[in-house]
């Protein structure tokens, strides 16, 4: 290397040591999932993720010419260690919202355990499906996506610190089958909203 060359500081600067490192089943620290309308918000919330060390995953940015657009999302959706659901007044379940939200359902039904932390944009509601989980409540300013993502850093170390006691007991028969009539209702309720 002549001395001219300059290595870009991003590419000299460690991970965070807070932040466990990447694994190969887990590519992605941070999956976001958005409509088309949201875009924007969730540009700045995966810039504003990445200075904590995480990677953050969202299709008009990762997406490369030619790819299928399905097979990547959801082959990231599946292999993130945290899906951001990015909520707001103008996601309603269409086309691939829908399909990445049956994602996210058939993920946390087959693994109890995934971590889901949707980010609720203005005064939106959460979906039926991800009703009963905790939430970040944000505006679309760059500072309140900023507190966002530092609270989706904290949570990515801690769940418990963030948000309280989150154990994780393994599901008893009758659970899982009201977890599947769940998860059936909440499909059907999507199918029907489209």
């Amino acid at each position: 290397m002549n001395s001219s060359t300059q290595i870009s500081p991003a590419l000299t600067q460690k991970q965070p040591p807070f932040i466990p490192a990447l694994s190969q089943s887990h590519p992605v620290d941070v999956f976001i999932s958005h409509s088309n309308e949201d875009s924007e918000a969730a540009r700045q919330l995966a810039q504003a993720i990445r200075p904590y060390g995480l990677s953050a995953w969202i299709a008009v940015e990762n997406m490369l010419p030619g790819q299928d657009w399905s097979e990547e999302i959801e082959n990231n959706l599946w292999t993130s260690r945290l899906i951001v659901p990015l909520i707001s007044v103008s996601t309603y379940p269409r086309g691939r919202i829908s399909r990445e939200w049956m994602a996210i359902l058939e993920r946390s039904w087959e693994s109890p355990d995934t971590l889901i932390l949707p980010v609720a944009l203005d005064e939106a509601d959460l979906p039926k499906f991800l009703s009963g989980r905790h939430y970040v409540h944000s505006a679309r300013s760059a500072a309140d996506l900023e507190q966002a993502a530092r609270t989706i850093a904290r949570f990515m170390v801690s769940p418990q610190q963030v948000f309280g006691s989150l154990s994780y007991k393994p599901i008893d028969l009758n659970e899982r089958e009201e977890r599947f009539i769940s998860l059936h209702n909440a499909i059907l309720e999507i199918k029907n909203q489209k």
